[in-house]
């Protein structure tokens, strides 16, 4: 079949697709013309790997920066494969591992605190089956990076959902957090990862991401999805930084 020649700088990432090999299809780009170098019907390292090895090691020797998310079988190509090159761990990627523990975490404390309410007033619209559901309608406002939205946006006031009542975003944030202690330590360190993210450069990123990484480890408080986010930037930790 037809292909591109691989580029400097090449981007590899995964989507959603029905094919014969799979769920999952692989795309190859050059995210410097923003073409794209070939699309191959699985994303399976075997796969991937005899792909890669049937292209000339001249050509692959010649690609010095390869873009990914943090998918192992990635890493394990380009150690065997791509030996000039520079692996990166996408940046959109490895944050959204944390978006998305956060919001496993917030989901897990919702649904506690909904059945609680169930249980312990029989069915009856509660404090607590108040509280779930004000977890629940503004989960997308929780996710707000603060480091990339201006003040005006959490000074923004609306009736709230739940809490009758006319409330900032900032405050309905607070009445979230102020409700249980593991989601407010929680969405203090997904904030602290977006700050790491934006004001970070490379001669301090690695200090700043295993720092990050140790206290969540450490921290006595039930965090296992942040915990396990944790485990897997300090394995990253090289890629992550670059």
């Amino acid at each position: 079949n037809y292909r591109c020649r691989l580029t400097e700088v090449l981007c590899i990432d995964e989507f959603k697709a029905s094919t014969i090999a799979g769920e999952y299809a692989l795309i190859i780009g050059d995210p410097l013309s923003g073409k794209i170098l070939d699309i191959l019907p699985s994303r399976k390292q075997e796969y991937i790997y005899y792909y890669f090895q049937s292209v000339p090691k001249e050509e692959r020797m010649k690609v010095k920066y390869i873009v990914t998310d943090i998918f192992e079988s990635y890493r394990t190509i380009c150690k065997n494969l791509f030996w000039n090159s520079i692996h990166i761990a996408d940046r959109f990627h490895w944050i959204r591992l944390t978006t998305e523990a956060f919001n496993k975490t917030r989901i897990r404390i919702m649904n506690a605190y909904l059945s609680l309410g169930k249980e312990a007033y029989k069915g009856s619209y509660n404090k607590y089956t108040k509280y779930a559901n004000v977890l629940k309608k503004y989960h997308k406002l929780l996710l707000a990076n603060r480091y990339s939205k201006e003040s005006w946006f959490f000074d923004q006031r609306q009736v709230a959902s739940y809490i009758q009542k006319e409330m900032s975003y900032q405050e309905i944030i607070e009445y979230c957090l102020n409700f249980d202690n593991d989601l407010e330590v929680a969405y203090l360190y997904l904030q602290d990862l977006y700050k790491i993210s934006k004001y970070s450069n490379y001669n301090n990123a690695r200090e700043k991401i295993i720092e990050w990484c140790d206290l969540i480890i450490n921290i006595n408080r039930k965090l296992p999805e942040l915990k396990k986010v944790a485990l897997t930037y300090k394995s990253w930790t090289k890629e992550i930084v670059l």
